[in-house]
């Protein structure tokens, strides 16, 4: 079905605009193979249910930014484990105090290190 009414929609609007930018709170992982059927999905923004980040991660790792939703820290020390070395993410922790979120800052620096080019 989402080949059929959903693809199609937002084939255009990928062309139209350069690309896409997807948010998805449903239920989906059984939908991946028609996201990745997306041309242009430059970002997938996932709030996850059971089993959690994995499937999203493993699916659409290096082909996409992934902006998981609703993450803490340890989530935000977990998901690029999972990701090949290609993936990008995008955190948002919400929030937080200037100390607090200095902290946070290079406490994502530290777990996304880039390897030098």
């Amino acid at each position: 079905m989402f080949a059929r009414f959903c693809l199609p929609s937002l084939t255009r609007l990928s062309a139209r605009f350069g690309g896409i930018s997807m948010h998805c709170c449903a239920t989906a992982d059984h939908q991946y193979a028609g996201f990745q059927r997306i041309p242009g999905l430059r970002a997938l923004n996932r709030v996850c249910q059971q089993p959690g980040p994995g499937p999203a991660i493993r699916a659409f790792s290096g082909r996409t930014v992934l902006i998981p939703a609703w993450c803490g820290p340890d989530e935000v020390a977990r998901q690029p484990a999972l990701a090949t070395p290609a993936t990008r993410f995008l955190f948002s922790l919400g929030a937080l105090p200037d100390a607090a979120a200095c902290a946070a800052v290079e406490q994502v620096r530290e777990l996304c290190r880039r390897a030098a080019a």
